[in-house]
């Protein structure tokens, strides 16, 4: 009940739904490669993560189908549901529920390589889609999507000219618009942007900079569907296995946050439960002198499904203590 009293005092929404089903894609991924058609072809072991994903092609004689309920967002939010019941009940007033999707992007790449954005794509889009309307009509649209994903900022990344670059973060944001069109009318969307962080170890190990981020997040923006509400962008300034960048010397990486164009509010992933308050406040000062604007709030830079029960404990009494510091009641949403 304490941890629900965290998530309740300093979070917009309410992000319950994830605790019982740890792993983040992990187990989704397990249920794909299990699906008839599906043929492992290059070796890996999934419990390695990014660098030893095996690999797998579909060859099945049909159209690949994903049932929705392997999926588990909408178990997850019908098991979720009494629990916000009661915090309702408990506090008197009514938050939202929290859904945490994974974009079907990360979801298609993470299963079957570039083939499953080429050929596969609406293999994955749709049974998101499907209990995205699911979850949408269990809350009577009391629900905010958080769109999760790391595959989109890691593949900028690996891009080295610029214009190429800002092509494909262009592409993107109208990839994302498309599948948030889909969307029941009405539905509130955050998006989070992530360094995939997995087993303490983000994607790509290092920060080199910010300007893949910052572009991908005035692309989403600018590309938004109408009926459709944007309630932030939650954008990684640290990762599981960076701490927060708080050297004078190295401030200078934070100033490609000043071509952040968007009004959407931008939340802050820059809290990092092995990092100490003075070092996280440093770091978010040389931030702010390239965003000026308030912050929407401060979360962590990715989810709880890397971190053990004692680190989510420390991060979360992380974002009630820097919360309190700062002057914002609301940290931001957590990612799953």
């Amino acid at each position: 009940m304490e941890k629900f009293e965290t998530l309740w005092k300093y979070l917009p929404s309410f992000p319950e739904g994830d605790t019982p089903f740890p792993g983040w894609i992990m187990p989704r991924l397990r249920a794909t490669f299990a699906l008839p058609g599906m043929t492992k072809v290059g070796a890996g072991n999934i419990e390695l993560a990014y660098d030893g994903m095996p690999t797998y092609e579909y060859r099945g004689d049909r159209e690949l189908v994903i049932p929705p309920v392997l999926l588990g967002y909408f178990d997850q939010a019908e098991a979720a549901k009494p629990i916000l019941d009661a915090m309702i009940e408990r506090h008197g007033t009514a938050k939202p529920y929290q859904a945490n999707i994974i974009d079907p992007f990360d979801h298609a790449f993470f299963a079957l390589g570039a083939e499953g954005i080429t050929r596969h794509y609406e293999s994955f889009r749709a049974p998101a889609l499907a209990e995205i309307s699911a979850i949408h009509a269990l809350f009577g649209g009391d629900v905010v999507f958080q769109l999760e994903s790391p595959a989109r900022m890691v593949a900028l990344e690996s891009i080295a000219s610029d214009s190429e670059r800002a092509a494909r973060a262009a592409e993107m944001g109208s990839d994302i618009a498309e599948f948030v069109r889909r969307m029941p009318e009405g539905a509130q969307v955050t998006m989070h942007i992530c360094r995939g962080d997995w087993e303490h170890t983000t994607w790509s190990k290092r920060i080199d900079g910010y300007e893949p981020l910052v572009l991908l997040a005035n692309e989403i923006v600018a590309a938004w569907p109408s009926g459709r509400v944007l309630r932030g962008i939650h954008i990684p300034l640290a990762g599981a296995d960076v701490l927060p960048i708080a050297d004078e010397a190295d401030a200078e990486i934070y100033r490609p946050l000043e071509q952040l164009t968007t009004e959407v509010p931008v939340y802050a992933g820059i809290v990092h439960e092995q990092a100490t308050p003075e070092r996280i406040l440093t770091a978010l000062a040389h931030a702010r002198r390239y965003y000026p604007q308030p912050f929407g709030g401060l979360g962590t830079s990715c989810g709880m499904a890397r971190m053990s029960e004692p680190e989510m404990d420390r991060a979360l009494g992380l974002l009630a203590e820097l919360a309190a510091r700062v002057g914002t009641a609301e940290p931001a949403a957590l990612p799953g």
